[in-house]
């Protein structure tokens, strides 16, 4: 399984306590920018980092967080009754990838159309969700969480988009060889969410397959390796959950197996046998006839209402499952009977075992936790922390996916699927190599500040990849790459005069300080205490005075800030816009014609 992202559109917040006024006619008016001095007086916490804020391993701590951020998400799409936000959203989606197809097919006079430069960052790439090789074995596709399809060579060099255009995200991938040597691959691609698309001309259009019902999710996509290329995936409509097959490379449809309101999984043989497993509410059911027929195995060891499955081809199979009560169960008699593992944790659906070594067998969550003896002994590839002091060699946080490959000369494959960009490992999960430093430029980005001031320096905050900036832009074609100075998740980035010898932004949990332009140094300091407030608090710079911003919660409140020192607050007014409930202040700006007059 996969995860939705968890990029936001700041831009569109909603505005919950109404639109208010505020003469803030006791702003300070006295400004500082002259005199101070941006030296700090105490050493800045250079090693701090923020665990990452997709999930976090601690008691509730995953399941706290990801309630906030879904709480989040709900009110800054805040609808009627009755009006589904996702929905409008999906169609808006579709309607501008059907215009994308066109403009790909009837390109406009380039002359007449103004063109977006992209920028950056070339070197940080974002989530990634899945890789499959090419059908001749010498490139790498990968699928990312909203920057579409990638290519590049299997040392993870030359990346090239193919599917800018394809809206929704590519969760689930397969690549099959096209019947003429002269075509690219037919690219297959599905989203969690339910859109499947393919491409045959290298992505510049996506078609979506005909014979499905509305499709709301995608649990399994997978290609039967058995040189019919038959796919089948497992999705869940309006009614039930259903595995479908495709027997035209994804052009179409149809359903062979329904399980009702169980969302259950399939897994294939990847050596070329024609075996098909799915786990439906009743047990595991075996086909070897791509859904023609279907011979009951054994019944689920416990009760559930969800299971993953996976397997190794080098036992009977070997079959590996997972139970919506997080118990990891085996089965050494290729689905006959199964028995207890052990209970799985920092879990997120993610799961995978080797196609050679009977006995190695990997799940994924903040960390990936995998087994070389069948489950006797468990460890970590790596702790999520050390990714930091090497990023070439050791895993980023937050693992939505794992893909195991073999190639043509019999080498096994771990494709590592992180917040972090896409990993490789040819030892077994033992050690990996990072794929994506350069040019996979998937990063998603809640808000970029660009100084006023030559040569125009940008800062950013990403999704789980940090604060960033460059040290100038210069005004080329090039891409550039951006420095990471701390990991998590920032937004909101906010400077009193446009400059960045001070920029503020916010983590949620704390506010970070960005001082000085050339050698720039991190600051943090505390959100209010005893308060409500947004997931990711717009925090906004005093528009007179470098050393102050404004915290919206219940009440507004004004930081003073120390460099090096901290922080002291007050609320700027008695005010509670909460009106004694549990709404806060949403968005906060200042007119730019008089700065003593601000709207929230």
């Amino acid at each position: 399984m996969s995860h939705a992202p968890s990029s936001i559109g700041l831009a569109a917040a909603g505005i919950f306590v109404g639109v208010t006024t505020l003469a803030m006619s006791a702003l300070h008016t006295d400004d500082p920018r002259a005199t101070e001095t941006l030296v700090p007086t105490s050493e800045p916490a250079s090693t701090f980092r923020p665990p990452p804020t997709e999930n976090w391993l601690g008691e509730n701590a995953e399941s706290d967080n990801k309630a906030r951020r879904k709480a989040h998400y709900a009110r800054i799409h805040r609808a009627p009754p009755g009006v589904d936000w996702k929905l409008i959203e999906r169609d808006n989606g579709l309607r501008r990838l059907s215009r994308r197809n066109t403009l790909a097919t009837r390109p406009p006079d380039v002359e007449l159309v103004a063109a977006w430069q992209e920028r950056g960052s070339d070197n940080q790439a974002g989530r990634m969700h899945v890789a499959r090789t090419s059908p001749d074995g010498t490139q790498l596709y990968a699928g990312s969480s909203l920057g579409g399809i990638w290519r590049g060579e299997l040392d993870g060099t030359n990346w090239e988009p193919l599917g800018d255009n394809l809206y929704g995200g590519a969760h689930w991938l397969e690549v099959i060889e096209a019947t003429s040597t002269s075509d690219p691959p037919i690219l297959v691609v599905a989203s969690d969410g339910g859109l499947i698309h393919t491409s045959t001309d290298d992505g510049e259009t996506w078609v979506a397959p005909s014979g499905l019902d509305p499709t709301y999710g995608v649990r399994r996509l997978l290609r039967m390796r058995d040189g019919t290329d038959t796919l089948v995936m497992v999705v869940a409509n309006d009614r039930e959950y259903v595995v479908v097959r495709s027997t035209d490379w994804g052009a179409s449809f149809q359903p062979i197996l329904s399980l009702d309101g169980f969302a259950g999984d399939a897994w294939a043989d990847r050596n070329g046998d024609s075996t098909l497993f799915v786990v439906t509410a009743d047990g595991i059911q075996r086909s070897d006839d791509h859904g023609d027929t279907w011979v009951p195995l054994s019944g689920l060891p416990a009760e559930t209402s969800r299971a993953e499955l996976t397997g190794s081809e080098a036992g009977a199979p070997r079959l590996w499952m997972v139970t919506s009560g997080n118990a990891l169960y085996r089965s050494d008699d290729a689905g006959e009977s199964f028995e207890y593992v052990t209970e799985v944790y920092d879990y997120w659906g993610t799961l995978n075992a080797s196609i050679q070594d009977v006995d190695r067998f990997a799940w994924g969550g903040v960390e990936v936790h995998y087994t070389e003896d069948a489950g006797a002994g468990w460890d970590v590839v790596n702790r999520w922390w050390e990714y930091y002091d090497d990023p070439a060699n050791v895993l980023h946080a937050d693992i939505p996916g794992l893909d195991v490959e073999v190639d043509a000369f019999g080498q096994e494959h771990w494709y590592i699927d992180t917040d972090g960009g896409l990993y490789e490992s040819t030892d077994g999960l033992v050690s990996t190599q990072n794929l994506s430093l350069q040019g996979l430029r998937v990063s998603q980005y809640y808000d970029t500040h660009t100084s006023i001031e030559p040569p125009y320096h940008v800062s950013a905050g990403a999704q789980d990849q940090g604060y960033q900036f460059t040290y100038g832009v210069e005004q080329t074609d090039d891409v550039l790459a951006f420095e990471q100075a701390i990991s998590g998740d920032y937004a909101h980035l906010t400077s009193s005069d446009g400059t960045h010898a001070r920029v503020y932004s916010v983590y949620p949990g704390f506010i970070l300080v960005q001082n000085n332009v050339d050698e720039p140094w991190l600051d943090y300091l505390d959100f209010p205490t005893d308060e409500a407030y947004s997931w990711i608090p717009p925090i906004v710079a005093d528009p007179t005075d470098r050393l102050a911003f404004y915290f919206p919660a219940r009440k507004l409140y004004r930081y003073s800030y120390s460099p090096g020192a901290g922080a002291t607050y007050e609320a700027w007014s008695d005010e509670d816009f909460s009106e004694g409930g549990g709404d806060y202040i949403s968005a906060l700006t200042f007119s730019p014609l008089d700065p003593s007059r601000a709207y929230l």
